[in-house]
């Protein structure tokens, strides 16, 4: 994000400043967390978002070991009505029982389950199984 983008530096006052920052803060910031049994190892190694023809790996070829029960990463900062597309993997390095997918906005605050898809329904991963996942989701 860029801070005071459209601040003319050679004709600004206070307002503009105000106006300047209101802008900044008002595209909806989008996230996808996972929540899962504490102490359980997983390895998350594909998150990838696509909007129109242009996909993005957020992860940026690496892999990420986790622990600690729940991992958020940073979709993206996205205009209203944006049709976006997440996929992702995470292999349980060890059994892990209960483990969800939600997803989260910002501007409004949306935040809702999607894998799996029924609110309060958990999704158990085995030793070495994948959990891969796909969705679409257009910005609020």
């Amino acid at each position: 994000m860029e801070l005071f983008a459209e601040l003319d530096i050679d004709n600004f006052n206070e307002e503009a400043i105000l106006e300047s920052i209101t802008e900044a803060f008002s595209k909806p910031k989008v996230y996808i967390s996972f929540k899962y049994t504490k102490k359980r190892k997983v390895i998350f190694y594909h998150l990838q978002v696509k909007v129109a023809k242009t996909t993005k790996d957020l992860l940026q070829g690496t892999a990420v070991k986790d622990s600690d029960g729940s991992q958020t990463f940073f979709i993206g900062e996205f205009s209203k009505n944006t049709e976006i597309e997440i996929k992702f993997g995470i292999i349980g390095f060890t059994t892990v029982p209960k483990a969800v997918a939600l997803i989260a906005q910002t501007n409004p605050e949306i935040g809702y389950q999607v894998d799996p898809k029924t609110p309060g329904e958990t999704k158990s991963i085995d030793r070495d199984e994948k959990w891969e996942g796909k969705f679409k989701y257009k910005v609020q």
